[in-house]
């Protein structure tokens, strides 16, 4: 999932039972696709998981991981295709981060 090589995710994947595994940290694969931002690997997940923005230990989810790295594409995944709720605050909350990652904060 870190790398973006699909095929191969696709291949190793197809092994498991468990399409998202999690570190004892909560961090899972999906995690890490959205923080690199390889939205395809994103996408695949997801279409395989009935929790489809899972939080770590510390509450990080992918949301905020692909927020944080400046994925906007995944970010509107997300929010757009994932049926995954959120605020008003919140969301503006994650522009700012997304702003900030992609000029510079002040």
């Amino acid at each position: 999932a870190v790398k973006g090589h699909l095929d191969i995710f696709k291949y190793i994947a197809g092994h498991l039972e468990d399409k998202n595994p999690a570190a004892n940290n909560g961090c899972t694969t999906l995690h890490s696709a959205a923080a690199k931002g390889h939205l395809e690997i994103v996408k695949y997940i997801a279409g395989h998981l009935k929790e489809k923005n899972p939080a770590m230990n510390t509450g990080c989810t992918p949301l905020h991981s692909a927020a944080y790295n400046g994925h906007l594409d995944i970010v509107k995944y997300i929010v757009e295709h994932l049926n995954y709720v959120i605020g008003r605050v919140y969301l503006v909350r994650i522009i700012i981060r997304i702003t900030q990652n992609m000029f510079g904060s002040h």
